[in-house]
C-alpha cells in the first residue's frame, strides 16, 4: 500500500509517495524550520554526504543505519537497525519520487528518493512507517538550510568556453557544443557548421551581413 507524506513549509506543498500511512506528530517548533515537526535542531543528527549534512533525529538515527550504495551517483541508503530496508536518498540519479534541487555554488544537485515496500503483517510495521518519516524532517530541514527547491529537476547547464584563435582576436564558444560543430578558422573570418551544414560566419571585414561591434 502507498502512502502520501504530506511536506509544508510556508506555502510549499511536497508530495512523496512511500509505503504506509502515518506522519510525524508536530510539537515544539522550537529552533525548526516552520511548519517542520516536534524535533528541536539541538536534536538532530548530521549525516554527512559530499554535498550537504542531512539532518536526522537522534531518536531516529540511534535506531536506524546509513550505507553508501554509490559514490557516483552518491547513493544513501536508510535501514533499521535490525536490517528493514526504509528509504534512499539519490544525488543526482533519477527514481519516480522527485524531491528537488539543490543549488550549490559550483553545480546543481536533483535529488530523488526511492522507497521500500514494508510488510504491513509484521508487528514492527508502524514503527518502520515512523521511520520512513524521518526523511520528511531532512526535506524539511535541507529547504531550511540549503535552500532545497522542492518538487523541481533544475539541471545546471554548462557554462563553460573554449578559445578560437583568429588573426583578429581570441573569442570564445560554449564547451557544450564543441563536439557538435565544425568551425573553420579563415585569414578574416571564421566559420561554423554542423554536419555539413552551414550555421554562420563571423566576419572580420566589411560585408552585407549583421554589424556586431
Amino acid at each position: 500500500m502507498k502512502r502520501v507524506v504530506a511536506l509544508v513549509m510556508m506555502i510549499v506543498s511536497l508530495l512523496l509517495a512511500t509505503a504506509c500511512g502515518n506522519s510525524v506528530d508536530n510539537g515544539d517548533k522550537t529552533n525548526v524550520p516552520d511548519g517542520t515537526n516536534k524535533f528541536t535542531r539541538e536534536e538532530m543528527t548530521p549525516i554527512p554526504t559530499p554535498y550537504v549534512d542531512l539532518l536526522l533525529p537522534k531518536s531516529f538515527a540511534e535506531n536506524m543505519e546509513t550505507k553508501v550504495v554509490s559514490e557516483k551517483p552518491y547513493v544513501l541508503s536508510f535501514s533499521s537497525k535490525d536490517g528493514v530496508k526504509l528509504f534512499s536518498i539519490h544525488f543526482g540519479q533519477k527514481t519516480d519520487d522527485l524531491v528537488g534541487t539543490l543549488k550549490l555554488k559550483e553545480e546543481n544537485i536533483v535529488l530523488y528518493a526511492s522507497f521500500a515496500k514494508l510488510d504491513e503483517k509484521d508487528s514492527n510495521y508502524s514503527r518502520y512507517c515512523e521511520y520512513q518519516d524521518a526523511i520528511n524532517i531532512i526535506i524539511q530541514y535541507l529547504i531550511a538550510d540549503n535552500g532545497l527547491i522542492v518538487n523541481q529537476a533544475l539541471e545546471a547547464g554548462d557554462n563553460t568556453t573554449f578559445s578560437i584563435e583568429t588573426s583578429v582576436a581570441t573569442i570564445r564558444y560554449p564547451s557544450k557544443w564543441k563536439d557538435k560543430v565544425e568551425i573553420e578558422v579563415l585569414s578574416d573570418e571564421v566559420k561554423f557548421s554542423h554536419a555539413g551544414t552551414a550555421l554562420f560566419d563571423l566576419l572580420f571585414r566589411e560585408c552585407d551581413g549583421f554589424l556586431l561591434g
